[in-house]
């Protein structure tokens, strides 16, 4: 298994319980959402390396269209902005609950 395949499947795995803990377990299931979109953010976050201009891409990566193996291809790149975006509404989200618990 490629490393893009590993954490394309992470994401995956990722991204579906904290969706629906974030959806109907808001409050009960957010602290055990946040653990592992971490977790999963951290082995994407190793993935990325800057291209030229600065910009971070995944790589490896799979593109169909332009052959085996690419840096940055666009669903890579989607996977990973959906879960940072997904990790960092979750951990304010997990902020939230816990700043509203009694001690």
């Amino acid at each position: 298994m490629t490393a893009e395949a590993t954490n394309s499947t992470s994401t995956a795995l990722g991204n579906a319980p904290k969706r629906r803990t974030l959806l109907t377990l808001m409050s009960a299931g957010i602290c055990q959402v946040v653990p592992l979109c971490a977790h999963a953010t951290q082995l994407l976050l190793n993935a990325l390396r800057p291209n030229p201009e600065g910009k971070l891409l995944v790589t490896p990566s799979y593109s169909p269209e332009h052959g085996d193996f690419t840096t940055g291809a666009a669903m890579s790149q989607q996977i990973v902005f959906d879960l940072l975006r997904n990790t960092g509404d979750a951990g304010t989200t997990y902020f939230l609950v816990k700043r509203k618990q009694p001690d």
